[in-house]
């Protein structure tokens, strides 16, 4: 139900009443984020039940059932309920692990009502209610900041932004914050203006549901093959069955053989089959941290051409970490611990400023093995950065004394300081932008001395810095100087006559492996494209670090994007890597247009920024450690460790999976041709029926069916990623594998029918067909080794598993006398 905003604009001091916010629940409604229709359990297991080749299997199956073939019309029902089964419990599971790793956008947040602050269910938050944040909150609602202290926001999750946005009461728009973001620093009191489906992150899950969702190319192709051979079935069958009775033969024995045709041509197994090899890989993701939330998806991955990725926290850490330290005394390179074995002794007392100057905390958390930072994420880099050269922040602490005093970051001033005492001695220490702290400080300090700093040092300082800025780094000072007073003057008269320590030069550093990722993908011929609301500088110095690009290669932004036509984008994306400074409908135009290129795009992202690209490309893959739930939601797979590494070998398992189930169908469909041309050689030479239903329903279902699934999780070629994706038309049996199977099917068929022959003549029409039966099987079981083509036997040793099995049954079957009664053998 839309409803008017309230006018929140004056709110009261002491919040909303408990009566008026329980009215406006009702109006407005929970403050949650709801655009999905619930599936139920029963709609998802008969969309199993909806592709042409599963109908013509049922079709088949009330037509046995009708002609009092009851054995038969009960195999293919079988078939078909198992398929539906398998289907429907994979995607029921992922589903249910979605649901579980689902986190609430907001558990509690502190609000005012009846002027006493308590703590509230995000869920019953209402426009008007005045909440308090703090460093490391998420924010709860789209709201207006009506009090704030030094207060930033972490806007990455809806902008793709990596830095903090600072956030000021007095300019209209800095002063909106919005659902789904977090506090990076400082304190706010803000008020509600728009909860749930009404907040910017609400508005972007609603359009999610404007968007279609596309059979996958798997999907597409097995559609077409079973509409293919449906007609084929059709028109063999319906022209054997004229020409025998030209011939002269029974009509109701034309129509048997008919049937026998039609059952030996439809490969029942084939939708079992593909549904269990795409569970196989889905088995296989999970234990490489993939959950799968559709079967098929994960074929598709593996036809990826383009893999369109998030910068912030899919290719970065979205973590802001120190590079390199500078000092008059050098620079040391922070990962690779460089200060060892050296006398840096400026270094010790830059750490300790960058540790005392600082609001952030690091917190450890067991169940990933590591510290969160609570704050701003560049002061957490600041204390990463102490942790990483080996400091004990307590000890830092501890040493130098007592806090007593702050002047908080400001953004015109550009500088923090804080004051610590030890004894009746008080020091200053001081950060902020290089040009700015530079100039309020006199001295610096080298060797462990201060000595005056005159204008040439002070040139070779901010060359230093600009060198870096060049790099791409972002730059931040650190100064500090003694004090003889225990009150602070103006701010102006404590931050000057500063002792230059040195720099750290800080990035959003690239995740582990992720260049090896994006080298194996150009290898593979896949696209992998930035989409990035960062600026364009920062995201090609990323780029550049992760091999994505080599220098001076062309950037697109969104305002140059906004200002081109579909054809004129559709030409520059051969040469356009990355795209900065974009929104979500850029990301959405973006793949758009790779798909109008005949692309099959995946795109990975984390944000609420990304789920309508998520949405609309063939694939979307959701981070699910820091991924939004509506992210999650609009994906097709989940990474559980947002590792941009995994994408890359679920493509590979994707490929794999795309190559088995190939040599599946190849097999399944060699194995049918030689059914049918069996058939069909006999009826053209006047033959009995060497092959009955029940007999041909035998052999698709089971003895195909081990060496079938074996096949399925055959293992992969070594050249796998080698490979160009396959376009969006390529098709299952190309050429080569159509003449693979008509030549494989003919041999099986002439030898069957040459030994049905010759044991026609000498033991009679049940003799020969209960060895015509049994050849069949083992000519099918050389087909599933011929399938594989060069990979060597001992490769796939639950194929030869598999061939025992089936030939050890087939035996038994030969000695039983009820089972050869049910398959009408006989001696």
């Amino acid at each position: 139900m839309d409803a008017t905003l309230p006018n929140v604009s004056q709110p009261v001091a002491n919040g909303l009443s408990a009566k008026l916010a329980e009215e406006r629940l009702l109006q407005f409604g929970f403050n949650e984020i709801d655009h999905q229709k619930k599936i139920s359990p029963f709609h998802l297991f008969f969309s199993q039940l909806v592709s042409f080749l599963t109908l013509i299997l049922i079709i088949a199956g009330a037509v046995a059932f009708l002609i009092g073939e009851r054995v038969d019309a009960l195999f293919i029902f079988a078939i078909v309920l198992l398929n539906a089964c398998l289907g429907f419990w994979q995607e029921y599971k992922a589903e249910r692990a979605i649901q579980a790793l689902k986190k609430l956008t907001v558990s509690r947040t502190t609000v005012i009502r009846d002027g006493i602050e308590q703590h509230l269910d995000s869920r019953f938050l209402v426009p008007g209610d005045v909440i308090l944040l703090a460093e490391g909150d998420k924010i709860p609602a789209d709201a207006k900041v009506i009090e704030s202290s030094h207060f930033e926001t972490n806007e990455a999750a809806l902008t793709g932004e990596s830095l903090p946005v600072y956030k000021n009461l007095h300019d209209e728009e800095a002063s909106h914050i919005f659902m789904g973001t977090v506090v990076a620093r400082g304190r706010a009191k803000a008020v509600v203006e728009q909860t749930g489906m009404q907040t910017k992150f609400g508005q972007i899950a609603r359009s999610l549901t404007l968007i279609q969702e596309e059979p996958t190319p798997l999907q597409k192709q097995l559609d077409v093959l079973g509409k293919q051979l449906g007609i084929l079935v059709l028109f063999i069958a319906v022209v054997l069955f004229f020409v025998g009775l030209s011939s002269g033969r029974d009509i109701m024995e034309m129509f048997l053989i008919s049937v026998s045709l039609s059952v030996a041509a439809i490969p029942e197994g084939l939708p079992a089959i593909v549904t269990i090899t795409l569970a196989v890989g889905v088995q296989r993701l999970v234990r490489k941290k993939t959950i799968m939330r559709r079967l098929a998806a994960v074929e598709t991955l593996g036809a990826a051409s383009v893999i369109c990725t998030d910068k912030t926290g899919t290719l970065t850490k979205n973590e802001m970490t120190v590079r390199k330290i500078w000092t008059c005394e050098g620079d040391v390179d922070v990962g690779k611990n460089e200060h060892k074995g050296k006398e840096v002794r400026n270094l010790h007392e830059l750490i300790r400023c960058a540790v005392l100057c600082n609001n952030a905390k690091l917190v450890y958390r067991h169940d990933h093995g590591s510290s969160d930072v609570i704050g701003d994420p560049t002061e957490g880099g600041l204390l990463i950065m102490a942790t990483t050269l080996g400091y004990s922040l307590e000890e830092i602490k501890e040493q130098s004394g007592t806090f007593f005093d702050e002047f908080g970051f400001d953004p015109h001033e550009k500088l923090m300081t804080v004051a610590y005492q030890k004894g009746k001695d008080v020091r200053l220490y001081t950060k902020g932008a290089p040009e700015v702290t530079v100039s309020r400080c006199t001295k610096f300090l080298c060797q462990g001395e201060e000595k005056e700093l005159d204008d040439e040092t002070k040139g070779k300082i901010l060359q230093a810095c600009y060198t870096y800025a060049r790099k791409r780094y972002r730059i931040i000072a650190l100064a500090t100087r003694s004090y003889d007073q225990t009150v602070f003057p103006e701010r102006r008269e404590v931050e000057k006559n500063l002792t230059f320590l040195g720099f750290v030069a800080m990035a959003d550093p690239p995740r582990e492996g992720v260049k090896e990722a994006v080298s194996i993908c150009k290898k593979a011929g896949i696209q992998v494209v930035m989409l990035t609301g960062d600026n364009e500088v920062t995201a090609e110095s990323i780029a550049l670090e992760i091999g994505l690009i080599e220098k001076n290669e062309d950037v697109l932004t969104g305002e140059q994007l906004d200002s081109l036509s579909e054809d004129e984008i559709s030409q520059l994306l051969p040469r356009i890597r990355i795209f900065a400074r974009i929104s979500p409908h850029h990301k959405l135009k973006i793949v758009q247009a790779y798909q109008r290129n005949g692309h099959v795009v995946a795109v990975t992202g984390d944000g609420v920024n990304d789920a309508l690209a998520l949405k609309q490309s063939e694939v979307g893959v959701a981070m699910g450690l820091g991924g939004t739930d509506v992210a999650k939601e609009a994906s097709d797979m989940i990474i559980t460790d947002d590792n941009f590494v995994t994408v890359v070998h679920a493509i590979e398992e994707g490929r794999v999976i795309y190559a088995n189930i190939t040599k599946t169908i190849l097999y399944l469909l060699s194995c049918n041709t030689g059914e049918v041309l069996t058939i069909a050689m006999a009826l053209f030479a006047n033959l009995p029926t060497p092959l009955l239903p029940v007999q041909i329903l035998w052999m698709n279902l089971v003895t195909d069916g081990p060496p079938a699934l074996a096949l399925a999780a055959d293992t992969k070629a070594l050249d796998i990623m080698h490979l160009p994706p396959r376009g969006k038309d390529h098709n299952i049996l190309n050429v080569s594998s159509v003449e693979r199977m008509v030549s494989l099917g003919v041999v099986m068929a002439v030898l069957t029918l040459l030994i049905f022959f010759f044991f026609l003549q000498r033991s009679g029409e049940t003799v020969a067909r209960t060895i015509a039966f049994s050849s069949l099987i083992l000519f099918q079981m050389v087909a599933a080794l011929a399938v594989r083509g060069k990979q060597s036997p001992l490769s796939n040793v639950r194929l030869l598993w598999a061939i025992f099995l089936t030939i050890f049954i087939q035996v038994i079957i030969l000695l039983s006398p009820f089972l050869r009664g049910i398959f009408r053998l006989g001696w």
